[in-house]
């Protein structure tokens, strides 16, 4: 009968469309490529990050000790520089009629002095007079004859009139004597006073000619020829900057490591000191700069949020001389370094209390099994696993 032939048309469409749902459920959805990894061979290294800028290891701001308009700069930015070489020259003219005006003035003095000198020679030579000091013995002598009745009471008043007259001159020649005394004096400190200002004059003169403390390159000039200069005798601190030097053979970095790092930082210096870094800058993003921890202060500052942080200072190599003072630096202190290990991203671990998993993925059966692993470093992208999987492997991102 037809319809029979319709029930088993029916029954096994039925059985069929079954099979099918059966199987389809049975195989796992497929898995989007960009959620494979692969373990690879390479190298890690797990440390603490330390942000900060490039500074030369000696920096100087150079002032002058002399006021005046800058004549003649003899080195720009970037120009090397020794210890000793004349990197400015300050107007000498006002500065030499200074000179001149001091030692003119030192030789006034001088004459000064000398005369006040003469002038105690002259009163002393008075003093020692013979007429004065033979006035007193024939005044003596006088009296002794007119007690005797041989000279006459008119020729002891004339002598004894001659022995007050040479009394009151050497009265006279010690109160010259000691006004000599003290304009030699005051002479002799108007001499001092003028010589320190000639002396002062001199020096200012030879610092009109300005010349580097270090060898080093310069960084900065703050001043073109021409402009005027305040000089740290007058201006003290607030004396005017013509430029700055710097020595960039040796340069560093002082970044910041917040307190719950500096502990490991410290612990590893005490196996390794020279502990290493890498440095990177923004100027050079494909390049590491090599570099090893020197310091770390031991007082650490709080800011505004209660954070504990301490500056810990890197030094840097370079020999290329690509780093420039002030340069932004991301330094990485290497705490544990593995070389040549097997590598995962991190989003591929899967943890699960102390235990590591990772998804591992058969392209034949299309299935993917969770795999027990274990894991050594990590440095926040990748990590180490020293068991559970091979290189080649296929690992689900969860």
């Amino acid at each position: 009968m037809p319809w029979k032939w319709l029930f088993f048309l029916v029954v096994i469409g039925g059985l069929s469309a079954g099979a099918y749902a059966w199987y389809s459920s049975a195989q796992p959805p497929p898995i989007q490529p960009e959620r494979l990894v692969e373990p690879h061979v390479g190298d890690i290294a797990r440390g603490v990050i330390a942000v900060g800028r490039v500074e030369p290891r000696t920096r100087v701001e150079v002032k002058s000790k002399a006021n005046g308009i800058i004549r003649k700069f003899h080195v720009d930015v970037n120009d090397p520089v020794r210890a000793g070489q004349v990197i400015v020259e300050l107007d000498q003219e006002i500065l030499q009629a200074r000179v001149a005006e001091a030692e003119g003035k030192l030789k006034q003095a001088m004459a000064a002095l000398e005369q006040a000198r003469a002038e105690i020679q002259r009163i002393e030579t008075e003093k020692n007079d013979p007429e004065l000091a033979f006035a007193e013995k024939y005044w003596q002598r006088a009296q002794n004859l007119y007690a005797e009745g041989v000279a006459s009471e008119d020729q002891r008043d004339l002598v004894k009139e001659r022995f007050e007259k040479a009394k009151y001159k050497i009265q006279i020649l010690d109160a010259g004597l000691k006004l000599a005394e003290a304009n030699l004096d005051a002479a002799g400190g108007r001499v001092k006073e003028v010589q320190a200002q000639a002396d002062l004059a001199r020096q200012e003169l030879l610092e009109a000619t300005i010349a580097s403390p270090i060898d080093g390159v310069v960084l900065y000039r703050h001043l073109e020829e021409g402009d005027s200069v305040s000089s740290i005798r007058v201006a003290g601190g607030n004396a005017t900057i013509i430029m700055t030097l710097g020595d960039l053979s040796e340069l560093y970095v002082d970044g910041e490591v917040d307190e719950v790092n500096v502990g490991e930082i410290i612990d590893e210096q005490k196996i390794r000191p020279n502990l290493i870094a890498r440095v990177s800058v923004e100027s050079f993003k494909k390049r590491t700069f090599l570099g090893r921890v020197a310091r770390i202060t031991p007082l650490g500052l709080q800011d505004s949020n209660g954070i504990v942080t301490f500056e810990v200072r890197i030094v840097l190599e370079n020999p290329e001389k690509l780093l420039l003072a002030n340069m932004t630096a991301n330094a990485l202190i290497v705490l544990q370094e593995r070389k040549n290990v097997l590598l995962l991203s991190q989003g591929a671990v899967i943890a699960d209390g102390k235990n590591r998993y990772a998804t591992v993925y058969d392209p034949q059966s299309g299935r993917a099994q969770r795999k027990k692993i274990t894991v050594g470093i990590t440095d926040g992208s990748q990590v180490e696993i020293t068991e559970g999987l091979e290189p080649g492997a296929k690992v689900v991102i969860p």
